[in-house]
């Protein structure tokens, strides 16, 4: 009953133009937990009705229930199941599977090893493009893995602007912006914030800031 609420106020709440799709949906799997998740992902058929929906509920998805999903949706046939569980990413494109991956850690960590087994003579196009939004993500994970290894987020925080490690945000706009493509930098330095690279929202604008000065900006 709850689900088909969820989609009816869908409904109205797009019809005022103000929220997305993919914001709406994101907002409410970040309150479902992963017990609840996965009931929706395989008991609920309304879900299968929205692909965003569908992908934010796999990235609530901890280990335990991640491997239950797949024992369960697997159980018959893993090679067609396989090949349902990728169809689901073929219907979105690439930009939007990216940013789904990078906002959803768990989701991303399970796809790669996915990917990784289960290699087939044939690949369907949609796969090059997701092992390459992977690939990305992975670079972009090993300078935030480096990065961390040098100071403590938390402790960061704590801090006044001006008594923070200077060497961390310099390094961001000398080096680490040369990690991502032209056209992915607004993504990247979005996904420092997610992973506290970046700190705090004022952070982030002096980064915004130095883009739009260094580079011209592609709208995407």
């Amino acid at each position: 009953m709850k689900c088909k609420y969820w989609f009816m106020s869908f409904g109205k709440y797009i019809k005022t133009g103000n929220i997305t799709p993919d914001y709406y949906f994101s907002i409410w799997a970040k309150i479902i937990s992963s017990e609840k998740s996965l009931e929706l992902l395989l008991c609920e058929p309304l879900v299968e009705k929205d692909v965003t929906f569908q992908l934010n509920l796999l990235g609530n998805l901890n280990a335990k229930q991640w491997e239950e999903y797949f024992e369960t949706t697997m159980s018959d046939s893993c090679e067609g199941n396989t090949e349902s569980f990728h169809g689901i990413f073929e219907k979105i494109d690439s930009i939007h599977c990216k940013r789904l991956l990078y906002r959803n850690p768990n989701l991303y960590q399970y796809l790669r090893m996915l990917v990784v087994f289960d290699k087939q003579d044939s690949v369907p196009s949609f796969l090059f493009q997701l092992e390459n939004n992977l690939r990305t993500i992975h670079r972009w994970e090993a300078y935030a893995n480096a990065k961390l290894r040098e100071f403590s987020p938390k402790e960061e925080r704590e801090k006044s602007p001006s008594g923070r490690n200077v060497n961390r945000l310099t390094d961001i706009l000398k080096d680490g912006l040369f990690i991502a493509d032209v056209s992915e930098r607004d993504d990247f330095i979005e996904y420092l914030m997610i992973r506290e690279v970046i700190v705090d929202e004022k952070e982030m604008e002096i980064v915004r800031q130095y883009i739009r000065i260094s580079v011209p900006i592609l709208i995407h």
